[in-house]
C-alpha cells in the first residue's frame, strides 16, 4: 500500500464569511475542485483560519452530518444555541457535534 501526500498546491481553495475565514479543502465539496475526492464517510475536510483578528459566522444548522473541529493553533468559540451561550475551545482542543446535539470532548487533548 502507497501513501500520496497532496501539496497545498493540489488541494481546493476557498473562504467564507465575505472572505473573512480562508481555507484549504485536502477533500473538498463537488464544486469545490481539488485533486482528492470523498472518500467513505468523510466527505469534506478543510484547514480554515482567519487573516484578520476575529470573524462571527452567524447561526446556521448542521444536520445529517457530524462535525468535528480541532484547534491546532489558538482558540475559536462556539455558540451552542442549546445552552444560549458562548463555548470557548482552545489550541489542542475539540468539538465534536452530532446532528444538533453537542458533544464536546473540551479536556481531552488530541
Amino acid at each position: 500500500m502507497s501513501v500520496k501526500i497532496f501539496d497545498k498546491k493540489e488541494q481546493a481553495s476557498g473562504n467564507f464569511n465575505n472572505g473573512e475565514i480562508l481555507e484549504k479543502k485536502p477533500i473538498g465539496f463537488p464544486q469545490d475542485g481539488g485533486e482528492l475526492k470523498p472518500y467513505s464517510n468523510l466527505f469534506y475536510w478543510a484547514d480554515a483560519w482567519t487573516p484578520v483578528s476575529r470573524s462571527t459566522i452567524g447561526l446556521h444548522p448542521h444536520q445529517g452530518f457530524e462535525i468535528c473541529s480541532f484547534v491546532i493553533e489558538g482558540s475559536i468559540k462556539h455558540f451552542d444555541s442549546q445552552q444560549n451561550k458562548w463555548i470557548e475551545l482552545k489550541k489542542g482542543e475539540m468539538l465534536k457535534l452530532l446532528d444538533l446535539e453537542m458533544e464536546y470532548l473540551m479536556q481531552k487533548k488530541f
